[in-house]
């Protein structure tokens, strides 16, 4: 996933239009079932304060322009095989799985950046 034309956006505004286009890929038909979403919500993207100088060092081992965490919920469209229970997060009312996060970055080549998925923390 890319953005172009970028110079009226912040960094954590492009993370996070890039990271939304990321999850609304699982709502299709292209993603495989254990991956697909009913629905999704993510609550924040970028930088928690008590994190700011983990994830410039992140960054710059990295070679991104940005890291930042983006904090998310989730609707899977198959609950119990669904490989959105793996990793953080938990059950939530409704078959949804709460309060994941993951930490992504920013990769910017010719002008264009691209997202890429860290983990899911450090």
């Amino acid at each position: 996933m890319t953005v172009g034309s970028t110079d009226a956006y912040s960094k954590e505004q492009i993370a996070r239009i890039l990271f939304t286009q990321w999850l609304d890929h699982f709502k299709t038909d292209d993603a495989d079932s254990q991956d697909r979403l009913d629905d999704y919500r993510v609550s924040e993207v970028g930088i928690p304060k008590n994190l700011a100088q983990t994830f410039a060092r992140v960054a710059e081992e990295k070679g991104l322009d940005y890291v930042g965490q983006a904090d998310f919920s989730v609707k899977p469209s198959i609950f119990l095989y669904s490989n959105w229970n793996a990793g953080n997060g938990m059950s939530g009312p409704d078959h949804w799985v709460i309060d994941k996060g993951l930490i992504i970055g920013l990769d910017k080549e010719g002008g264009v950046y691209s997202l890429v998925i860290i983990g899911t923390g450090p």
